[in-house]
């Protein structure tokens, strides 16, 4: 049977994942964590806009670019995102580790690995 457009729109097709940050823990290593989900379609779009336009390949990686997608994805326990567009410095500012292990679970749950760029940009 075929979705109604209503029964799409009421549908909560976000995904969230727990990611560990220990180096960011205030004492308890326990209590060091974040959640990172998926953005919508239109934020998607901007996303993608801001750091690949301009580029026919989207091959090279622009500064912050990690740190960006980390603050458009990372939320609180209540799903509302932590971080600012004014917070990417600050984030390019934190440990290697820490950004690459929250990021990856980003671009995985966003579909932006190289792979899925280059199909996105092979089917527009």
């Amino acid at each position: 049977m075929a979705l109604t457009k209503d029964q799409i729109f009421r549908a909560d097709d976000t995904k969230r994942e727990r990611v560990d940050v220990p180096e960011w823990a205030n004492g308890d290593s326990s209590q060091a964590y974040v959640y990172v989900r998926t953005m919508s379609y239109a934020e998607r779009e901007s996303f993608e806009r801001n750091w690949f336009a301009g580029t026919r390949d989207g091959s090279h990686a622009p500064l912050l670019y990690q740190a960006d997608l980390i603050a458009r994805t990372v939320t609180d326990d209540a799903g509302a995102r932590i971080f600012e567009a004014a917070d990417v410095p600050a984030l390019g500012a934190k440990s290697a580790g820490a950004i690459a292990r929250v990021y990856r679970v980003a671009e995985r749950l966003n579909a932006l690995g190289a792979q899925d760029v280059s199909e996105k940009k092979d089917s527009s």
